[in-house]
């Protein structure tokens, strides 16, 4: 039995979902930039999962950008559907507090975190 191969074959790119690029900027301890509802953010993440209503969210420090409340150093959770346009960011990365750490318990499945 003769094997086929097709030396002209190339795999098809694979782009990075939102939520692989969360994964990766977590382990690499990278901050991101995105848009999210109606302001551009650069956020520091920490942990992805699922929320006990089944969405998927990022739970990440804001350091910089715009926010609805005017308040944009927080802790906050982050709608992955609701970001668009992610990329990593050269801003510094800013450790996870112990305070922080423990919203986590807030995700009722972790993706990945730090």
């Amino acid at each position: 039995m003769s094997e086929i191969f097709d030396a002209t074959f190339r795999p098809r790119r694979i782009e990075m979902t939102t939520v692989d690029t969360i994964a990766q900027a977590i382990k690499e301890k990278k901050a991101l930039e995105f848009a999210y509802h109606g302001f551009e953010r650069v956020v520091v993440p920490y942990a992805c999962g699922l929320t006990p209503t089944n969405e998927i969210k990022m739970i990440g420090f804001q350091i910089g950008g715009g926010s609805n409340s005017g308040v944009t150093e927080k802790l906050r959770f982050y709608t992955a559907a609701d970001i668009a346009g992610v990329a990593f960011s050269d801003a510094a990365y800013r450790e996870a507090t112990e305070e922080d750490k423990a919203v986590f318990a807030q995700l009722s499945k972790i993706y990945e975190q730090i």
